[in-house]
Formats: C-alpha cells, structure tokens, sequence
C-alpha cells in the first residue's frame, strides 16, 4: 500500500499491522512505513512504547479523517509517548517525509 501527501508518494510500501508496531521486527526500509489502526480516536489507545523496539523511529498520529496532528521522534526503550491531540492512526517509518502537523494523507 502506498501513503500519498497532495497525490505525492511519501511512503512507497506500507502496511497495516497488528499492535505491536515494529516491536521485535528489523529495521524497516527508509520508504517503508507500518501503520497501526486504534480501537477509538483517543490520545489514550493512540498512546506507544518503545519497548523492544532496537532503533530509532518517527511516529506520525493522524485522526480519523487521516489529517496529521502530531509528529515525534522516538528513541529505543522510551517508556510512552503520547500525541498532543486525539489520534485515530499511527504511523511508524524510520525517515520523516516532508511532512507537517495538520496536513492530509491518503492510503
């Protein structure tokens, strides 16, 4: 699955994974990104842990509407790291796109 900004390609494949995220997985490819579904659009069920994750990552949370509304950089065994707002999306990559809070993606 592809993940576009303004019918450009950010993300060449990505795919949508169970709650464990990257959790005891290789390092993806820097066009790779796994996405995670949340059970509601809360700051709560959007919430991550680093925990077993080995390498540096960038988390980008969307609502549910697929517009962005946080973006961080999380560091291996990082205990949790919250959005600023509700989230519905999460998206793990390892190379940040041009990419900014409240702009929209398409998958």
């Amino acid at each position: 699955m592809r993940i576009f900004k303004d019918k450009k390609i950010i993300f060449e494949n990505s795919r949508f994974v169970g709650s464990s995220g990257l959790m005891f997985r290789k390092k993806p490819a820097l066009n790779e990104a796994v996405i995670l579904k949340c059970p509601g659009n809360s700051r709560l069920f959007s919430m991550i842990h680093m925990l077993f994750v080995f390498f540096p990552i960038y988390i980008i949370w969307l609502d549910k509407q697929k517009n962005i509304v946080d973006i961080k950089k999380a560091y291996p065994f990082q205990p949790f790291l919250v959005p600023r707002h509700p989230a519905y999306y999460v998206i793990e990559c390892i190379k940040l796109p041009e990419i900014r809070i409240n702009d929209r993606l398409e998958f």
